[in-house]
């Protein structure tokens, strides 16, 4: 039983004291199904609430069974709140505590994340009508551990910031101060000005988890704050979820739609379920991954970093034949690699042809005898428009 069916289960008058909890309120919204959540957010900034009808109109037919479903849960938990208006239309507004406490827990400050994406060059907006598409350093990025994420981003935030906002000494300092909080929290408003808009920023991040005490506002470290302390270790209660037999099945203890879908970068899916992915490493789904800028290495690192408690003390983690396939694909794939080159044909004479093809011998890679060609990398192209040219002086061409 989750937290939700445990709310569910209790009675209306206590659940609404719970509300006055804004980490209660935050563990809430995160737990509740994908759809309510939506459905929360879009009635977060409306306090005088909507018509059943229009939140009828928002799903589409085939999501028909989970609106119904999402209905039911925010209406039992009382974060809906049914009355109806003075024409007898049935409306529906959201639980006062709990938007204020969601609502207080934002800021006015926000932090472009996108932004950042695309300076590193993880993500570009030149996808189908501007839209944003992940870039061939995107999905190697997916591939590395939390550490190295995390400070790839962080490296890249502290360059943004530094000489507008704050120094680069004072970034870093507030930064690894948050792996040593522990439990502790930081309390917004003692804060400098300036430490101020780095904490609001990290909060985006998810280094810190904001919360409210009366008027005060504090700022609980997360997980992810502990591995800046940690020097890239796994965060404590992290657990893998991985397990890879030898026959390239993958079994993947997971609710997790972001783990689901990284897995499914290089991963066949065969079978989907709440909190389990099924599904089979192939030389198509492999090859996919590759021609999308992974490695083979970053492939197999991933498995093993990830490597279900059941299958840890097991050497190696992740079954040799598998490893030595995923990469003999990696391979197969690079045995050919493009080269820019220029082709040069149709000498004037065959004693142009021959001096040229000695004089740059040691760059061409290609020297055709019977049909006078020769095949020079791009980068030299200049040097040898300018040997031909002297050549063709010489000859009296």
């Amino acid at each position: 039983m989750d937290i939700i069916e445990y709310l569910e289960s209790l009675p209306t008058v206590k659940v609404a004291p719970l509300y006055t909890s804004s980490i209660i309120c935050r563990v809430i919204l995160q737990h509740l199904p994908p759809l309510a959540a939506q459905y929360v957010a879009r009635l977060l900034l409306v306090p005088e609430g909507t018509s059943e009808a229009l939140i009828s109109s928002w799903p589409t037919r085939e999501a028909a069974t989970a609106h119904e479903v999402a209905l039911e849960t925010l209406v039992r938990l009382n974060l809906f709140q049914g009355y109806r208006d003075k024409l007898g239309q049935q409306l529906y507004r959201l639980h006062d505590a709990f938007r204020d406490h969601i609502c207080a827990s934002g800021s006015a400050r926000t932090l472009d994340v996108p932004g950042l994406l695309v300076a590193l060059g993880l993500m570009s907006n030149d996808g189908p009508h501007h839209q944003p598409r992940i870039t061939e350093a995107g999905f190697k990025y997916l591939l590395l551990d939390t550490f190295q994420q995390l400070w790839t981003l962080l490296r890249q935030y502290a360059a943004q910031v530094e000489g507008t906002e704050a120094s680069l000494a004072v970034v870093l300092e507030f930064l690894l101060q948050l792996g040593s909080l522990g439990c502790r929290p930081l309390v917004l408003q003692e804060l400098p000005p300036v430490e101020q808009g780095l904490a609001l920023d990290m909060c985006q991040l998810g280094l810190l988890m904001p919360s409210q005490h009366g008027t005060t506002r504090l700022l609980l470290a997360t997980p992810l704050a502990r591995v800046l302390a940690e020097g890239g270790t796994q965060p404590s209660g992290t657990r893998g979820f991985v397990i890879v037999e030898t026959n390239f099945r993958v079994y993947a203890y997971t609710s997790s739609a972001v783990q689901q879908a990284i897995l499914q970068f290089f991963v066949r899916c065969d079978v989907l379920l709440p909190n389990l992915f099924v599904g089979s490493i192939t030389r198509e789904s492999v090859l996919e991954a590759l021609e999308s800028g992974a490695t083979g290495d970053q492939i197999v690192a991933y498995l093993r970093q990830h490597a279900h408690p059941r299958v840890e003390a097991r050497v190696p983690t992740v079954p040799g034949v598998v490893t030595d396939q995923i990469r003999l694909w990696d391979k197969e794939l690079r045995r050919l690699q493009a080269t820019r080159s220029v082709l040069y044909s149709n000498f004037e004479s065959a004693d142009l042809f021959r001096r040229f093809a000695e004089a740059v011998r040691h760059l061409a890679v290609y020297v055709g005898q019977e049909k006078q060609q020769v095949v020079v990398p791009a980068e030299h192209h200049e040097h040898c428009k300018a040997e031909i040219k002297a050549l063709k002086l010489e000859l009296g061409i």
